[in-house]
């Protein structure tokens, strides 16, 4: 008798020994997604604020087209520069081809010198022909860069959680 109780309590500890490691390796399976959803998350915010600061360095050019008072044009412009100098560096870090971004500012101090020149409707013209497809070029590029990352963290998930099925 003492035999068969020997051997219960040995199967006890051992399946409760089992449960524990099944539950520690399921609790840094549960870090590790929330670890990469949290990353994939902060990635995100990161594409978003640079699509939105995108659209506030256009607007600030359509606002310099809608004036032809100097010292506007002169205060949106110096707004533009500081767009500029903050957005080219981070829109390139985030993955946006190079030449896209010089293009797009280009395209944009172009348009801001013509109307300097007082040329508005060429300046007009040249955002209709020009600026306008830059500027979703790198929206665009920004979009894409965002379902990959998203797509990335899907498939690290989907990795851990396979892993974890495999251990049990």
């Amino acid at each position: 008798m003492k035999r068969i109780q020997f051997r219960l309590g040995i199967s006890f500890f051992v399946i409760i020994l089992l449960l524990v490691i099944q539950g520690i390796f399921a609790y840094r399976n549960i870090q590790s997604i929330t670890r990469i959803q949290a990353e994939a998350h902060d990635h995100e915010r990161r594409i978003n604020d640079l699509q939105l600061q995108l659209a506030r360095t256009r607007l600030l050019v359509f606002k310099m087209l809608g004036t032809m008072n100097p010292d506007e044009m002169d205060y949106f412009r110096g707004q533009f520069n500081q767009q500029q100098s903050f957005l080219e560096p981070e829109l390139v870090g985030a993955g946006v081809d190079s030449a896209v971004v010089k293009k797009t500012f280009a395209a944009y101090a172009r348009i801001i010198a013509l109307q300097y020149d007082f040329r508005g409707r060429t300046a007009r013209a040249m955002i209709e022909e020009t600026a306008v497809a830059t500027h979703e070029t790198v929206a665009k590029q920004l979009k894409d860069i965002s379902a990959s990352i998203l797509q990335e963290s899907n498939r690290k998930i989907e990795k851990t959680y396979l892993q974890s099925i495999r251990l049990t």
